[in-house]
């Protein structure tokens, strides 16, 4: 019940399940006041004693004259987890070959000094590398471009880590 002049705060809690797009509708109906719904008038106890899917079913159809009475809004909220795109190596190593393994990069290149990636084994290799000691210039050493992605619609932090292989870091065979 709401006084003259009163209002009320009505609070909507959206409690985010899994990661979807999410949309409800939420009625506003004045009790009281008659409704024309396709030639009848519906009185407030006939209102209340129906269900709720009766309910937007007589909203829905309430003429454009008789809106008063009755408002209609669409609730909607996105769920998210934050991620990044893994499953796409064709992405990630756009600038680099991808074959099944090593193998099979070599074969299709021809030779023994390509930089790929490597489905099989989940290894990105440099191929073979001239030892260069440590240089202040950086731009003698090789390198490589990764893409990272963010498919979602909230941002997310990344931290990158090399490790030696072996060393635990990784997640495919030998640790990497």
């Amino acid at each position: 019940s709401l006084n003259p002049k009163d209002s009320k705060k009505i609070e909507v809690k959206f409690t985010a399940a899994d990661d979807a797009q999410h949309d409800c509708k939420m009625g506003i109906h004045v009790d009281g006041i008659p409704e024309n719904t396709e030639g009848r008038v519906s009185t407030s106890a006939e209102v209340q004693g129906e269900t709720q899917a009766a309910f937007f079913a007589m909203a829905n159809a309430v003429g454009n004259s008789n809106r008063d009475t009755f408002r209609e809004y669409l609730l909607t909220a996105q769920s998210c987890t934050p991620g990044i795109e893994t499953a796409n190596v064709q992405t990630i190593f756009e600038e680099q070959f991808v074959a099944r393994n090593l193998e099979d990069a070599i074969a299709t290149a021809g030779r023994m000094d390509i930089i790929a990636f490597l489905e099989e084994d989940r290894i990105f290799s440099f191929g073979p590398v001239l030892v260069q000691g440590p240089s202040p210039d950086a731009s003698t050493a090789d390198a490589a471009k990764f893409r990272i992605t963010n498919p979602k619609a909230i941002p997310c932090d990344v931290k990158l880590n090399i490790k030696p292989r072996g060393s635990g870091g990784g997640i495919g065979k030998d640790g990497l």
